[in-house]
């Protein structure tokens, strides 16, 4: 007895011959034993669809696996690419920091050197024999008292005890001057420093400052620095490396003073 919608199906053709392995035979051996109550062409359409999903499944890997590969290739040439950049930088950073340790090294040898200080130290008695006209003081003196305020940063009072338990300690026989004396030096000092002649040059700058306020009076300073004897770079600013232009003392000091100064 046939079924009446097996008599309006066409026969299906096979187009390809394929061998059935072992494993097939023993799948369709077993499959066989199904039986399926739905009817044939219900059948149809849901492997069909199962079908399509699969194929469907299949293509979207593939495309998920080229679209994969291709970012793979592009990331391993976008590294290649940064390591050769990178190469080629630190390349650049060597010879520049050889370039700028040669333009430092030729700066410090353009740079005027300036004379060492003389230390009373290894002078010997002779500069404490040696006399000043109109001065009780030898030379010896002067130079430590001024030495121990400028080089040391001690005060008036401290240089002349250190230079009193110097005399004693070594058993010299030099009088030791007051801090008063020593006081007198260093405004000597100054002053010649403030007065004397100042070399002719392009590159000054100035640096303009009042100093802490003593009683009803301050000062205004302008200290001079040249260009050409900056110090070098690792090197603070001191006073050996400025020059006073002008000490001027001011009760009141407003932008119109200074601006008159």
């Amino acid at each position: 007895m046939t079924t009446p919608y097996l008599e309006h199906c066409e026969p299906m053709t096979p187009h390809l011959t394929l061998m059935p392995s072992p494993r097939f035979e023993q799948t369709v051996t077993s499959d066989a034993r199904k039986t399926y109550k739905s009817p044939h062409a219900k059948l149809i359409r849901f492997f069909e669809r199962s079908r399509n999903r699969w194929k469907a499944k299949c293509l979207d890997a593939k495309a998920s696996r080229k679209r994969l590969q291709h970012r793979g290739r592009f990331l391993q040439r976008s590294k290649d690419r940064w390591k050769r950049r990178m190469r080629e930088l630190e390349a650049e950073l060597k010879t520049l920091k050889v370039q700028l340790r040669a333009r430092e090294q030729e700066l410090e040898a353009m740079k005027p050197r300036r004379p060492e200080p003389t230390s009373p130290v290894g002078t010997g008695m002779a500069v404490f024999r040696q006399a000043l006209p109109y001065h009780t003081y030898a030379v010896g003196h002067v130079l430590l008292f001024v030495s121990l305020v400028l080089s040391t940063a001690t005060s008036l009072r401290g240089a002349n005890q250190v230079m009193a338990l110097m005399m004693s300690m070594f058993a010299l026989p030099v009088a030791t001057p007051s801090w008063a004396t020593g006081r007198l030096w260093l405004l000597h000092l100054g002053y010649y420093k403030l007065t004397r002649p100042k070399a002719q040059a392009d590159d000054w700058v100035w640096i303009a400052d009042h100093t802490v306020q003593l009683g009803p009076e301050k000062c205004l300073v302008i200290l001079g620095l040249r260009l050409s004897a900056l110090p070098t770079a690792g090197r603070l600013l001191t006073h050996e490396d400025v020059e006073p232009l002008a000490l001027l003392p001011v009760t009141t000091s407003t932008g119109e003073v200074v601006y008159q100064q």
